[in-house]
Formats: structure tokens, C-alpha cells, sequence
């Protein structure tokens, strides 16, 4: 079934030319004004703002409609509305933006989802119900690089083997969420599955143009993605990972503030993962914040970290077996073991140093001795010692 496009309206396109050139912004911003028309009943906004409606109250409208919605999407469509009737020079106090904001309890919105973050045991357990290697390599290409499943679904073969030998990708402003060009590294664990599926990835693309015949139709049967399939389909796969294994893996958020309730371990889960998998490693935090594409956390230095490639890659390398499902984590019982024994060691060395100095020392009280004809005593041996 096919989705009805979403209506694009004048006043609001114009407004939209104004403020970005972003498209997600722009997306975003056209469905919360979408909405807010909706919300009034006006499905004409030629005349909006020239019909000498009362804005306060059109807005106050809205503010009751949506306050059961996530705290942090009220706050960003208020702000949205706003902007939009400032460029249309509508006035509207401050004093009455505080109040709806106070009204609506979100002057510090709260994040109403109960997330889950999946350990790598976790992600182990739930790719033990994947049927085949399409969502094995999908999983563990999003856990390893720690991109959005927006952005994962956008690589293309090209950019994967453009620097294939260093597990490398530069990510395109085109695709990058943040429109800046990005680098992003994988691991070999990631590699090796890559390459298992990269060896079926034609035939699942002809067994799909054989089945569509929209695809036959447009003669579609070329796609050099790497993972040539829509969002839709990947979140359906992801969550029937999480039927399969079962509890807790399939347990929802019943948030009344949500639209729908979603699974706690959602596919946007795995990202998060990545996070906090190479933060607790150790891993510089300007520099996972670059490579996870948090462009707002770094400001200036996000330019600055485009040209250290290198640099990324080395502190990438250096965390990496954090992120690791399948491959074992290495094992330093035994190397503890040996820092134990070379520890033991040097302490003995250093008494038998210790030994060897005194007995050297007596040899040589003796001599002097029968040299002098005289008996030292302990207060001599001592003073000669220090000398």
C-alpha cells in the first residue's frame, strides 16, 4: 500500500525557503504546520494571514490539542509556530508564549520513551533468531558504525569500496542527517559479514524485481545500495527479531503521550548502544560525538575533526572491541597473570641486588682490614658504605 504524499502548502514552503535549506528540517517543520492547521480546521492557508484571525487564540487552540503529545515534540512544534508567525509579522507577547509553554508543563520537557540500550550479549542473543544474513550484516553494520538506520540505508556500494581496505566510509553531506560530510569506521567483525552478504546481495535484489512488479514496471532492477531495501522493511525485520526472542526483548512503551506503543529495544536502541559502548571504553567524547554525527555538541570543532581521518580512525581502532558481537573479547587473565609473575620477579631481583651489595661491601670491609691491620667496627662499615 502506498503512502498519500504529504500536501505542501504555499505559505508554509515560503516560510520554510526562508529559515532552511536543510530537508529533514524542512520535513519536520511542514508536518508540525501541517498540523496545526489541521488542528483549526483550515484547509485553505492562502488567506491566513491576511483574514485578521486571532492568533492567540488559533495558537492557544493548538496548545490544548496537542498537550497529551512527548513533552520535547510540543516544545519543538511551539518553537516552529512561533518562527512562523514572527517571518509573517505576527506579534505575539512573550509573557503569552510562557504561559502556554507553563500550561503545558514543558519548560523542561522530558523524554516520555522507556528505552532499552542492548548490551552485546543482547544484540548476540536476538541475531540468533535471524533468519538470514540481510539482517545479520544490517545489525551489526548499525552497532558498528553507529549511524542512523536513515543514514545505514543510504550507503552505497561505491562509497563502501572506496576505502574498503581501512573499514572506512565517507559519509556524503547528501546523506549525513547533519548535511556535513562525516567519516565512519567499522570493525573487521562487520567486514566479514559484509562480505558474506555482499556474495547473495544480487539475488536478493533479482529474487525483489521478480516479486514487484511496480520494480518490473520501472524497470528498477539496478540499486547500488548497500542495503537495497526501504526504512519500512527494516524495521519490520528488526522487530520481528524482537517477537522471536521473545521477553524482554519485545516488551512496549505504553506511554499514554505516545502516538503508538513501540518496542523498548526499538532499532534507533542500537545506535544508542553504540554510544555508550564506546564512551565507557574510554573513547574521547568530542570524538565519539563526530563520528556519531552530534554536530550541535561540537560546534567549531566539528570542521576541525573533518580533516583528522587518521586521527579518528586510530582512536576508533583503539575502543573498537567494545562493539564486538560475535568475535570474542580478548582475554587478559593470563597477561595479568604474567604482570604478576615478571612483578614477583623484579622483587626478588631487587632482594638478591640488595644481598649481593652487602656481601660485595663485607669483601671489601676485609680487605681493609687485613690492609690496615685493624678490626673495623659496624660504625666504620657504615661510614665507608656512604662514602
Amino acid at each position: 500500500m502506498s503512502r498519500k504524499p504529504i500536501e505542501k502548502y504555499e505559505v508554509v514552503e515560503n516560510f520554510l525557503k526562508k529559515i532552511t535549506k536543510k530537508p529533514g528540517t524542512r520535513s519536520t517543520y511542514r508536518s508540525f504546520l501541517n498540523r496545526y492547521f489541521k488542528e483549526l480546521g483550515i484547509t485553505d492557508q492562502t488567506n491566513y494571514f491576511t483574514s485578521g484571525r486571532d492568533y492567540v487564540k488559533d495558537i492557544e487552540k493548538v496548545v490544548i490539542a496537542i498537550e497529551n503529545i512527548p513533552d520535547k515534540t510540543q516544545q519543538t512544534m511551539l518553537s516552529c509556530v512561533k518562527r512562523f508567525m514572527e517571518k509573517n509579522e505576527i506579534e505575539i507577547k512573550p509573557n503569552q508564549w510562557d504561559e502556554w509553554i507553563t500550561r503545558n508543563d514543558i519548560g523542561r520537557p522530558q523524554a516520555v520513551t522507556d528505552d532499552k540500550i542492548p548490551t552485546n550479549n543482547d544484540l548476540k542473543t536476538l541475531l540468533e533468531y535471524a533468519v538470514d544474513i540481510k539482517t545479520r550484516a544490517l545489525t551489526i553494520f548499525l552497532a558498528s558504525t553507529g549511524l542512523r538506520i536513515g543514514e545505514a540505508l543510504q550507503i552505497t556500494i561505491p562509497m563502501l569500496n572506496a576505502d574498503w581496505k581501512n573499514n572506512h566510509i565517507r559519509l556524503s553531506a547528501d546523506i549525513s542527517k547533519t548535511h556535513r560530510i562525516r567519516h565512519v569506521f567499522y570493525t573487521d567483525e562487520c567486514r566479514e559479514v559484509l562480505e558474506n552478504w555482499l556474495k547473495v546481495r544480487d539475488k536478493f535484489i533479482e529474487g525483489k524485481y521478480n516479486k514487484s512488479v511496480f520494480a518490473r514496471e520501472n524497470k528498477r532492477v539496478t540499486d547500488n545500495r548497500l542495503f537495497p531495501f526501504a526504512k519500512d522493511n527494516a524495521l519490520k525485520t528488526w522487530n520481528r527479531l524482537l517477537e522471536r526472542a521473545g521477553s524482554p526483548y519485545n516488551e512496549k512503551d505504553s506511554n499514554p503521550k505516545l502516538k503508538d506503543a513501540r518496542y523498548k529495544f526499538h532499532i534507533h536502541t542500537i545506535r544508542k548502544h553504540w554510544f555508550s559502548s564506546m564512551l565507557n571504553s574510554g573513547m574521547k567524547e568530542n570524538f565519539v560525538n563526530y563520528i556519531g554525527g552530534h554536530e550541535s555538541l561540537l560546534k567549531s570543532l566539528y570542521s576541525d575533526l573533518e580533516y583528522q581521518q587518521e586521527l579518528l580512525k586510530k582512536n576508533y581502532d583503539e575502543h573498537s572491541n567494545s562493539l564486538l558481537i560475535f568475535e570474542s573479547q580478548p582475554d587478559l587473565t593470563g597477561v595479568n597473570k604474567q604482570i604478576e609473575v615478571l612483578q614477583k620477579d623484579k622483587e626478588q631481583m631487587q632482594k638478591t641486588i640488595e644481598e649481593m651489595k652487602a656481601q660485595i661491601l663485607e669483601l671489601r670491609l676485609e680487605k681493609l682490614e687485613k690492609q690496615n691491620g685493624i678490626k673495623s667496627s659496624v660504625r666504620d662499615k657504615t661510614n665507608f658504605y656512604n662514602k
